[in-house]
């Protein structure tokens, strides 16, 4: 970042690894640094969608992923079903869970992003069968990037997933 100070990317990138850090606030603050170098870089506003929906700050979460699908262009059913289940809307993260459901039938969704959608709404159980049907396809994932693993981080099946994709244990 350092050699491209002017890059929206590389504000973005920082942002995740301090929000995977716990540094929600700065997480915040590198998107919107990202937003104002480029206003449609649209993951900049995923960042400040998800920065803020751990933050408690729903209104400015679900505004923030609005101008996401937007400039993608597309609704993403399973980033959506994440934050309506952080925001406890579990009936409607649970809806589209069944829409990524049949996605990933249909070989358009990672069986990651349904498990997403699940540890989201406390549906560990299904997030970890999710977890290893992504597992026979051989998908990786970022346990320790994003926090949204950690509910299942001492969970003994969790970390035989882990342990099979080669990855290190939680501490």
């Amino acid at each position: 970042m350092l050699l491209d100070l002017r890059s929206a990317l590389m504000r973005t990138d920082l942002g995740w690894w301090r929000f995977g850090a716990g540094d929600l606030e700065g997480s915040v603050e590198e998107g919107l640094a990202a937003d104002e170098l480029d206003p449609s870089y649209g993951e900049a506003h995923w960042l400040l969608s998800t920065a803020y929906a751990h933050l408690g700050r729903w209104d400015e979460a679900f505004a923030e992923f609005d101008r996401y699908e937007e400039l993608y262009g597309e609704q993403i059913p399973y980033l959506r079903g994440y934050l309506l289940g952080l925001a406890g809307r579990r009936d409607e993260a649970l809806q589209l869970a069944e829409v990524v459901r049949a996605r990933v039938e249909r070989g358009e969704s990672r069986p990651t992003e349904l498990a997403k959608v699940y540890v989201a709404t406390g549906d560990d159980e299904l997030a970890l069968t999710a977890l290893e049907e992504a597992e026979k396809g051989g998908i990786s994932f970022l346990p320790y990037l994003l926090p949204q693993w950690k509910p299942l981080f001492s969970d003994p099946r969790f970390l035989a997933v882990l342990q099979r994709f080669g990855l290190p244990l939680p501490r």
